[in-house]
């Protein structure tokens, strides 16, 4: 069985010297242009064209009809090409999360763990219905209408399966399961399945874990019905059948429990934009006094897992202004800017704060400048920033802007007086 698997791995090597470019043309397709549904099908896709590219190789050296014609060898066929499938979608997958994990934030975000679960379930049943069709109708026959089945088939139950994550993440955050009818698919006569299926899930045993458990069990009955389509019904070697499902079915539990542990609480998209929130803390952190006036340090804590840089920075002062008609505002009557002979302010802007890491700033309140409390209100001191959060490429020497905006912060108590 696994001479097979190496011929598998040598032939589609062997066969095409260009793959490697055509895979990873596939890859950068996805993760550009597709960017927003590549975490759940570039694995698939992947997996799949592998896997068809050994049946390809197979018809083309008449290499299959060869190995089939002996009778010894026509489990251990079936065996090889499950189980390369198997490891297929799991290597694929992983290098997917890696490489969606490093990239995550510069084209669209990070994977969750909805994405590893949707796409080896769909892989698996996709797998479970080709598989025995080419082994009983051969490559040639059936290679074209299968890609129909499968691509109407996907898309359902991408369709189903993304209902359910969502309806699986509304309910455990206590929220209204109204909304996913309304945002769901449009696909006419589908609507009322749709629509049936929401309203009486039960998300408490229905999940995507349990339907991962039940693609897999599929796999393995697809498994033993090719068995029986090569051996004329009937299995020679009951015990390896069991050894190889076992040894499967254990394997793709560990992997989904990893998986679990990995992604933590990540679940759903809301899940991932939760825990990678763009989002800082400022306070002060002392005075500091020079010949200019006194320096204002503001302690600034990223709490993103990406790089905040600071386009342009004020601290500014104000009061509340009341109105005749008892109508009040916010006026801001003094802008502070930040100290030019501060280098660390420079490097703030051009290195940034890196992810979930401190840094300062500091602003310069000159002498002379009264900031009297009874004219204005320290404890409603604002920041005003134009702020970035970035992701590095080490490779090129730059980076690339995940999120800008232009965002007040809040300081408490400002303990800067007329005496100083």
């Amino acid at each position: 069985m696994f001479n097979l698997i190496k011929k598998d791995i040598i032939a589609t090597i062997t066969s095409n010297k260009k793959f490697l470019l055509e895979y990873l043309f596939i890859l950068l397709f996805m993760y550009t242009i597709l960017n927003q549904i590549s975490y759940s099908t570039a694995n698939i896709i992947l997996s799949y064209l592998i896997l068809m590219n050994t049946f390809r190789c197979d018809n083309e050296n008449n290499s299959g009809d060869f190995i089939l014609s002996m009778p010894t060898n026509k489990e251990k066929v079936v065996y090889s090409k499950y189980v390369m499938s198997f490891v297929l979608i799991i290597i694929t997958t992983i290098m997917n999360s890696i490489i969606t994990t490093l990239l995550g934030g510069i084209f669209y975000r990070g994977p969750v763990l909805n994405d590893v679960l949707m796409s080896n379930i769909v892989f698996l049943i996709i797998v479970s219905i080709v598989l025995p069709i080419i082994l009983k109708f051969g490559y040639q026959k059936s290679k074209f209408y299968v890609v129909g089945i499968l691509l109407i088939f996907a898309s359902f139950v991408f369709t189903i399966l993304n209902i359910l994550s969502m309806l699986v993440w509304n309910n455990s955050h206590e929220e209204t399961i109204l909304g996913i009818i309304s945002t769901g698919p449009s696909i006419g006569l589908l609507n009322d399945l749709f629509e049936y299926i929401i309203e009486n899930l039960n998300t408490t045993y229905i999940n995507l874990f349990t339907i991962s458990f039940v693609s897999i069990l599929i796999f393995l009955l697809s498994m033993y019905v090719s068995l029986r389509i090569v051996g004329n019904k009937k299995i020679v070697n009951k015990n390896t059948f069991i050894r190889i499902s076992l040894s499967i079915l254990v394997l793709f539990l560990v992997y989904i429990y990893g998986n679990k542990v990995s992604y933590g609480k990540m679940v759903y998209v809301e899940d991932y934009e939760k825990y990678n929130a763009m989002e800082v803390e400022m306070n002060v952190d002392g005075y500091r006094e020079i010949k200019e006036g006194t320096l204002v340090k503001i302690k600034i804590i990223n709490r993103s897992k990406f790089t905040y840089r600071i386009e342009d920075a004020k601290l500014e002062f104000g009061n509340e202004l009341v109105f005749e008609d008892g109508s009040s505002t916010y006026v801001k009557y003094v802008t502070l800017n930040p100290y030019e002979g501060d280098l660390n302010n420079n490097r703030l802007i051009h290195e940034g704060i890196e992810p979930f890491g401190e840094g300062y700033i500091t602003f310069l309140h000159p002498k002379g400048l009264k900031l009297d409390g009874d004219f204005f209100d320290l404890n409603n001191v604002e920041v005003n920033i134009e702020e970035q959060f970035t992701v590095n490429i080490p490779l090129l020497n730059s980076f690339t802007t995940v999120g800008r905006s232009a965002i007040s912060y809040a300081i408490d108590y400002m303990n800067i007086d007329s005496n100083k």
